[in-house]
């Protein structure tokens, strides 16, 4: 009897050992698997977030809620509203400056330093009246367009769009991130724009509106660059002359009847790459110092004959005319006129040609033209 009650005990703690190492290894996997879903979910938010910070911004969140741990799921929803404002923010803000800080790891400071960048500022032409005299709707309509495409070549070209004004882009090359030949990449980038900008007029005419055309003015120096503004509120911007000349190369190109123009600083930099066409010398409204200026032609490589005869033809009348050599310079405008009777800068110089031929300029006269609006 003795020794039946003892090997009952036996079996009896036998069974409850084995139940309870059962018991014990399912919680343990119930936990272990658990954990590892955890993790995962972890894991991927915790890569996805990776990817925000470097502003490569994922899809929203769309699993299951219901088969989630309710703290994932918050952490989740508070992820998927913080990339929502990163994404809003980063499209006031240019997207290599947001970049820079994130490289730098620092929050963003009011500071600018001296650089060397080339400022690009262009407007749409004609662009007040035909707000007044096209329906909301398709004003809107086709100046995001254009400023979407403009702005993509842009920022395709590794340069910056720092601010829209209106229906003006401020750009520039070589700030906040070194660009290398920033010059001749941003020449490149404005005859693109004019291509580009031929592909959208045959669209908008095809679709009832109307075909905008634009201007450009260029120019290349040193200027100060980085965060300006109050602590609360700051952007980051070029300052400077330069920065003042390219708008004022923009408004010269209406008087002058071209699409795009550059300073002479520019033409030096990129005169073996790009067909310049000489214009002329000018002085800017409160300046004292002058600037050559001229058209941005076409590629070296793709220039037509048309295209660099001409351009000959302005470097001798161009070149007579600040020599004083007035019955030069006026017979090479006539013979410019007599192909282009609408050419406005060849007009400019015979009548500029005549006046002086009746009252010379100084001995002192360098040829500069100064000029009455900004």
């Amino acid at each position: 009897v003795r020794d039946s009650v003892a090997s009952n005990m036996y079996r009896n703690w036998t069974l409850q050992l084995a139940l309870s190492i059962v018991i014990l290894a399912c919680g343990g996997g119930l936990v272990y698997g658990f954990a590892l879903y955890i993790g995962m979910s972890l894991r991927s938010l915790a890569e996805e977030m990776g990817k925000v910070a470097a502003l490569e911004f994922v899809n929203q969140h769309n699993k299951d809620s219901s088969q989630q741990v309710d703290e994932v799921v918050a952490i989740s929803r508070s992820f998927d509203t913080m990339q929502k404002n990163l994404l809003s923010f980063s499209r006031y803000v240019p997207e290599r400056v947001v970049r820079l800080l994130n490289r730098m790891g620092t929050v963003a400071q009011l500071g600018v330093a001296h650089r060397e960048v080339t400022i690009m500022f262009s407007d749409i032409a004609g662009f007040t009246t035909m707000s007044e005299e096209l329906e909301p709707h398709k004003l809107i309509k086709v100046l995001s367009e254009y400023l979407e495409a403009m702005s993509d070549c842009i920022e395709r070209s590794g340069g910056t769009v720092g601010k829209y004004i209106g229906d003006a882009i401020l750009a520039f090359w070589n700030s906040p991130d070194r660009l290398d030949d920033h010059a001749a990449v941003a020449c490149e980038v404005a005859l693109s724009q004019i291509e580009l900008l031929r592909t959208l007029q045959t669209k908008w005419v095809a679709e009832g509106l109307p075909p905008l055309r634009m201007r450009l003015g260029l120019s290349v120096g040193s200027v100060l660059h980085g965060n300006v503004g109050s602590r609360k509120r700051m952007e980051w911007t070029v300052i400077g002359d330069e920065v003042n000349l390219a708008s004022r190369l923009e408004a010269v190109c209406k008087q002058d009847g071209v699409p795009v123009l550059i300073s002479g600083a520019l033409k030096e930099r990129v005169a073996d790459r790009f067909l310049c066409r000489p214009l002329d010398r000018v002085v800017a409204m409160g300046k004292r110092s002058s600037v050559d200026i001229y058209e941005l032609v076409a590629r070296r490589d793709s220039a037509t004959p048309q295209q660099l005869a001409l351009a000959q033809a302005f470097e001798r009348m161009v070149g007579a005319y600040r020599a004083m050599d007035f019955l030069t310079a006026l017979a090479e405008a006539r013979g410019l006129l007599a192909d282009r009777p609408d050419d406005v800068v060849a007009l400019k110089y015979e009548e500029r040609c005549l006046a002086f031929l009746e009252t010379p300029p100084p001995d002192d006269w360098d040829g500069a033209h100064v000029l009455t609006s900004k």
